[in-house]
């Protein structure tokens, strides 16, 4: 543990200066993929054997605490079909 705190006003003004900061420029969408070079993916989709996919999704933080001021909000509804296909959908969206 450091020995110097942030006050909430101060964590907050680092959280809004780093919070959309990429190494690999402001239109950038990949975030740490991009550490991944086409040879590890080769490489990791040639130890699959069974075809058995497990989720690594992470829960959306939707309440505000002192490292996430800005969680995510959430809202999840059903729509009858799509419109194009005409088959069913469920449309979650993130604000």
């Amino acid at each position: 543990m450091s020995d110097y705190e942030l006050s909430a006003a101060e964590f907050r003004a680092l959280y809004d200066r780093v919070k959309h900061m990429s190494r690999w420029g402001p239109a950038d969408r990949r975030g740490a993929l991009n550490n991944i070079s086409p040879t590890q993916v080769v490489a990791a989709a040639s130890d699959i054997w069974r075809g058995r996919a497990v989720s690594l999704a992470a829960p959306i933080e939707s309440e505000v605490v002192a490292d996430n001021p800005d969680p995510a909000s959430a809202s999840s509804r059903l729509s009858s079909f799509m419109p194009a296909t005409g088959s069913p959908v469920n449309q979650i969206a993130i604000f």
